[in-house]
């Protein structure tokens, strides 16, 4: 059997392929576990991503603002924001308090963080597109 650049390179580029995949197979697990570890785990890489999104589009939106020299809304944009974190941190404890605890606790703060990021990157986006004007 003659060796060649092609037939060397498909197996290879195959098993690539399928080592690379293999952390998208994983998260698609996590996600469709019923344990409470996989579920908290989903939830974090949830939360990771919206918060991810929701950073960049609030830089986006400092950016605007600074470019149009509204210094007065920037800082009501800072304060609404700090405002913003802790009313979330304290809108989500309650899961805590409601679970006592529990199993289920945790991962029903984090999908309570994960949401309030995401409704928050709506309100950041719709400001953003006003202010863009």
């Amino acid at each position: 059997m003659k060796l060649t650049a092609q037939s060397f390179l498909s197996p290879v580029v195959l098993s690539a392929t399928l080592i690379l995949s293999l952390p998208a197979f994983a998260q698609t697990d996590v996600c469709k576990s019923e344990t409470i570890s996989d579920m908290q785990k989903c939830a974090d890489q949830n939360l990771k991503q919206s918060e991810k999104a929701l950073n960049a589009e609030y830089q986006q939106l400092v950016a605007t603002l600074s470019d149009k020299k509204a210094t007065d809304m920037l800082k009501n944009l800072q304060a609404a924001e700090n405002l913003w974190i802790r009313t979330r941190t304290a809108d989500c404890k309650l899961y805590k308090t409601f679970y006592k605890g529990g199993s289920l606790a945790d991962v029903s703060v984090t999908n309570c963080m994960d949401a309030a990021a995401k409704q928050r990157l709506t309100v950041l986006q719709s400001f953003k597109d006003e202010f863009s004007r």
